[in-house]
């Protein structure tokens, strides 16, 4: 039995019966580390390089993205990839004031309120992003700039969700890949990033109310973009929200339960009634959350970092029967720092693991950063080794 990777990729989310294979699933390299330049100077790379002029597909804007997209998909022998042809949103970043200090080199988002610092990665030089304040440190300036530049969901954008366009994408890319389509908003970070994390957390002891009117701001956002995606066709929603540090979460429970997991149910089940399954990627500690989340109807979660402290063995007894667990890789610590030999041990022990549920889509956790260029060859080369059913780890 062979299937189609969109075969294989249902069927490991349906949680009712094992794939052919363990789909595999990655964010590919981070466009600005070390890792990237490996690949671009890499043999392999020439041997999967897919040029431009080789996509007739999707918009004519994105053909030069879609043809890198496949490349590199193809090098990882991806089952499943994160991407979709929408344009979703209205322009959202902006320049920063010019009396923020060194305004030139930051930005900020009139959705988020999150201020991102912009900068080079000295070994690489190329443009990378982080996170260094909130826009929103006042609750009349999120209301001041929400009435200048218009709700989150006013900011979606008009007649761009195209159920043709899906179509010629997926086919486009059934060769290679199998699409799902971002759902580009994570509501809980953007809570406590666009406010600042200390007044996020002020704001839920003194006003509650103006924390559950951002977040349903943010919900119904989602909620529409969810449902312009089912009409489109989409079947598969991805979801970027971290919840957790190292060994802990950034809400207590008592937070989650009450300001972000009521508007996660929504979602949910937004995508639930429309036949859809949802993937969620968070980084950091997960199992003060996870068994309400998979209770609230998530579909599956992605990353499930071990260096977060997150146990996968207890969570897949445990939650086994409801998500399908996808990354987990240590991508880390043995990926950055161990053998090729480590690299291979790693993989059979995640996929021992959790591949015998037949609900396991194994990878690294997050983007791939700077590690040496045997280990990948080797995560590569483990994975697909090791991923065939019968599995034999």
């Amino acid at each position: 039995m062979t299937l189609s990777k969109r075969e294989r990729v249902i069927r490991f989310l349906e949680l009712d019966d094992e794939p052919d294979k363990c789909p595999i699933f990655t964010f590919g390299f981070e466009v600005s580390g070390w890792g990237m330049e490996q690949y671009y100077a890499s043999e392999e790379y020439k041997k999967v390089l897919v040029e431009q002029e080789e996509i007739n597909f999707g918009p004519e804007r994105f053909r030069r993205r879609i043809a890198w997209l496949i490349t590199q998909m193809k090098f990882w022998h991806a089952d499943l990839v994160l991407s979709d042809p929408f344009k979703k949103f209205k322009r959202n970043i902006y320049p920063m004031p010019d009396d923020y200090p060194n305004a030139e080199n930051h930005n900020w988002n009139c959705i988020s309120g999150r201020i991102m610092s912009v900068g080079k990665n000295p070994k690489t030089g190329r443009t990378h992003e982080w996170y260094v304040d909130g826009f929103f440190k006042t609750k009349e300036k999120l209301h001041e700039v929400w009435d200048e530049y218009g709700k989150p969901i006013d900011r979606i954008t008009e007649g761009g969700f195209s159920p043709k366009l899906w179509q010629e994408y997926v086919d486009g890319l059934s060769p290679y890949v199998y699409p799902m389509a971002n759902l580009s908003m994570a509501m809980s970070e953007y809570l406590c990033e666009g406010h600042t994390h200390g007044y996020a957390m002020k704001l839920m002891r003194k006003d509650p109310k103006h924390m559950h009117y951002v977040m349903n701001e943010y919900t119904k956002a989602m909620e529409e973009t969810i449902k312009k995606l089912a009409e489109a066709g989409v079947d598969i929603v991805f979801f970027l929200d971290d919840l957790g540090y190292r060994g802990r979460g950034i809400w207590s429970p008592k937070n989650f339960k009450e300001f972000v997991l009521p508007y996660y149910k929504r979602l949910y089940q937004a995508a639930r009634k429309r036949g859809m399954f949802m993937i969620q990627h968070s980084c950091g500690y997960l199992h003060d959350y996870l068994p309400l989340m998979a209770d609230a109807g998530l579909n599956c979660i992605q990353a499930v970092q071990p260096t977060a402290e997150n146990d996968l063995a207890y969570l897949v007894e445990t939650l086994g029967d409801k998500l399908a667990f996808m990354g987990c890789l240590d991508d880390t610590r043995v990926l950055k720092f161990g053998t090729p030999k480590d690299v291979e041990e790693d993989v059979k022990k995640y996929i021992r693991i959790a591949g015998p549920t037949g609900n396991f889509c194994p990878g690294p956790t997050n983007t791939v950063l700077d590690p040496p260029w045997e280990n990948v060859l080797a995560t590569i080369s483990a994975l697909e080794k090791y991923r065939s059913y019968p599995l034999k780890v």
